[in-house]
């Protein structure tokens, strides 16, 4: 992935290496290399600020939040600095969600109300949560064959609102 980066600036220059970038510290949080995978998420958020490109920016917060959330829970802490890490994680997948929501950018917002419902329900948090995912999902009309709506869906079923649930499975085709 780093040499079709290197490869792409070649020829395009920046342009949408904000994609990338993000598929990159996805790929390092996976392998559980926190400090990497941040790392790229940061540059991709500074390409962003420099090139004024935001096709993916709400892409990179929600990222960022994930690899926070995560880096939290492998490095287990006690108190105020595991509740700082969570806030931290949180706040960046709500930008997301509302970076994404501005853009109308409807499968962006799908991950990050997914990523968010997961974020608050882990912190007691789970009506709330179902109810932000909720709403986006019953947006959709179509593709509920695609991984991003059968997660957001397994999600939903985990719990109330039923009155809630009822709604979004008479939005199925």
């Amino acid at each position: 992935m780093l040499d079709g980066l290197a490869a792409h600036r070649e020829t395009t220059g920046a342009f949408l290496s904000d994609f990338t970038l993000a598929l990159i510290a996805a790929a390092h949080g996976r392998a559980g290399q926190w400090d990497e995978a941040l790392r790229y998420v940061d540059e991709g958020l500074e390409l962003v600020e420099q090139t004024l490109e935001r096709l993916y920016v709400a892409e990179l917060w929600r990222v960022k939040g994930e690899l926070l959330a995560a880096r939290a829970r492998s490095k287990p802490r006690r108190g105020s600095a595991a509740d700082r890490a969570t806030e931290a994680a949180v706040g960046c997948v709500r930008r997301a969600l509302g970076i994404a929501r501005e853009q109308e950018a409807r499968s962006l917002e799908l991950r990050a109300a997914t990523s968010l419902a997961r974020l608050l329900a882990q912190r007691e948090e789970r009506d709330q949560a179902l109810e932000i995912l909720r709403a986006v999902y019953a947006t959709f009309r179509e593709g509920f064959d695609t991984r991003d709506l059968q997660d957001a869906r397994a999600l939903l079923a985990t719990g109330p609102p039923a009155a809630g649930r009822a709604a979004s499975e008479r939005s199925k085709p």
